[in-house]
Parts: structure tokens; sequence; C-alpha cells
């Protein structure tokens, strides 16, 4: 099925910005509509207005935080997400088995080389800074 049909003009906007073949830009299609659809239920439950592509949140944290960050952030995180081509390998989980855990520096390393993160490279897809700060 395809998403293009329901994508937002701003969704499709943001995916053909990364974006040129239909598979990748109807998989950015789809995770952005239902992306969407969680932030509306969120933003109605926490009654705050709906959050926009074209609004990300300002906030830089001074280190990762492990609440849920607010409506804003979550639609910030989701697109990203789906603007972000790294390869990931589906075999492996980043950090896992990392020496000193999985919240280690050397559990993020590893996964900095299978997501778009500064230190791999990329400067399109990153994680938004209003809930990770990245350590380098």
């Amino acid at each position: 099925e395809t998403f293009k049909s329901i994508a937002t003009p701003e969704m499709k906007n943001e995916c053909q910005k990364t974006w040129t073949d239909d598979v990748s830009l109807n998989l950015c299609y789809r995770v952005l509509v239902g992306s969407e659809s969680l932030i509306r239920t969120m933003a109605a439950i926490k009654n705050v207005p709906m959050p926009s592509y074209s609004t990300p949140d300002p906030k830089k944290v001074t280190e990762s935080d492990s609440n849920h960050p607010e409506t804003q952030c979550r639609m910030d995180t989701s697109l990203q997400g789906a603007l972000c081509q790294a390869q990931f390998d589906h075999l492996m989980i980043p950090g896992k088995k990392a020496a000193g855990g999985v919240f280690s520096e050397a559990a993020e390393r590893e996964a900095a080389m299978v997501t778009c993160t500064q230190l791999s490279g990329y400067q399109i897809g990153l994680r938004p800074q209003c809930w990770y700060k990245a350590r380098f």
C-alpha cells in the first residue's frame, strides 16, 4: 500500500528533501503518518496544540533525558528517524554487549556506526537535542 495519498503536503515536502526513490519515499510517508497519529493522540491527552514539522523544539538538553519528551520533540524525533539514511544491521543490537553496559560510551559508539550521528558523518536524520545529548 502506498502512503503518498494520505501523507500531508508537509510530510511529502520533508521526505522529498532526502529521498528520491518510491520505496524510500513511501517508507518515509508511512513513518510520518503513523507517528503523527500517535503525536496527535498525545497532544490531545496533554491538551496542547498539535506540533508542526516547521517548528522544531529549540530545547537542548545537557545530558540525554530518559523521560518521555514533549510532543514537539517526539515529532522532531520521528521526522529525523524517517530521514536517516544509515543502513541498519537487522542482525545486530548495537551496544547490547558493549563493555560497560548499554548506557556506556562504548555502546553509544557502537550504535553510532549504524545510525545517523555526527560521529558517523551524517548531518540529516540526527536525533534531536531536545532529549538526546551525544557524548562525542
